[in-house]
């Protein structure tokens, strides 16, 4: 009985814990899909917007990368880029004062609405989006840097993913601008989320540094479940964080394991170490 009370309490806690991220961000792209009335920027750069959601369909405006965009309704047509499905989207948009609707590619609209920022008297912008996807490797994602209109800077993500071959990206993204947590010769860190609200599939987050000039790849922070199996979670330590040391970010990783009844098996430890050379993290070995 006692077990079967721990496999019901960890059924819960897991499922609130996926309710409480999904509440707490502010994302635009759920479950593969753009939210109706959501503000978004567009990710690439003179995009053609349609008549209709076709790209044999007459063209009404060429917009640049990171002009904003209203999404008024997802539409049932797709399209597949470079192995890449999604769906087209009827959206809204400022062009010679006037507002205008039409049709674009989702591929085409950055992922995050948190991307502006105010640095030294430029507007940066930190664009993102799934741009690929073959069986081999399964989805890329680039981010962008955009400042005053101009991509200054980009960097190949790889996002958590499923198991599906289909080309369609199913999950919660969302962005987040960070300080530089204490790491010297970093302006921002980009915190990229990635969720799948279902036990056995892989969640968390990967951070990429902004010095100003240069998007840096920094590391991931993953974590999955399968409910009354295993848990494994991870979480990031920045320099300013309790536990956080001088130009460090420590990775904490926690696996616990259950048996048959429900019961902890096994519960470890484990902190991997990546020293900040002002230029990109290095894994510090520990052996």
């Amino acid at each position: 009985m006692k077990s079967l009370l721990n496999l019901v309490l960890f059924l819960v806690l897991f499922s609130l814990s996926n309710i409480l991220l999904a509440q707490e961000d502010n994302g635009i792209f759920k479950n593969g899909e753009f939210i109706k009335n959501s503000d978004a920027f567009l990710f690439a750069d003179n995009v053609n917007i349609r008549e209709t959601p076709s790209t044999k369909a007459k063209v009404i405006a060429n917009l640049s990368i990171a002009t904003p965009v209203k999404i008024i309704s997802k539409t049932n047509d797709t399209l597949t880029v470079n192995g890449y499905n999604t769906y087209w989207y009827k959206i809204s948009f400022d062009k010679n004062g006037s507002k205008k609707t039409g049709y674009v590619w989702g591929g085409f609209i950055s992922v995050f609405t948190t991307t502006t920022t105010n640095d030294s008297g430029n507007n940066v912008c930190f664009l993102f989006t799934i741009t690929e996807y073959s069986e081999k490797i399964g989805f890329t994602a680039l981010l962008k840097a955009v400042v005053n209109g101009k991509i200054v800077s980009t960097v190949s993500v790889k996002p958590h993913d499923t198991d599906q071959n289909n080309g369609i990206y199913s999950y919660d993204i969302d962005g987040k601008i960070m300080s530089n947590k204490g790491l010297d010769n970093v302006k921002k860190i980009i915190v990229i989320s990635f969720l799948y609200p279902a036990c056995g599939y892989s969640n968390g987050d990967v951070i990429v540094f902004w010095n100003g000039k240069n998007l840096i790849y920094g590391t991931e922070s993953p974590s999955v479940s399968e409910a009354g199996i295993f848990n494994f979670s991870s979480e990031l330590i920045f320099p300013t964080n309790h536990e956080g040391k001088p130009n460090k970010v420590i990775r904490k990783e926690e696996t616990v394991n259950y048996d048959d009844d429900g019961n902890i098996s096994s519960n470890s430890m484990k902190k991997i170490e990546y020293i900040w050379d002002g230029k990109k993290l290095v894994k510090q070995d520990n052996d």
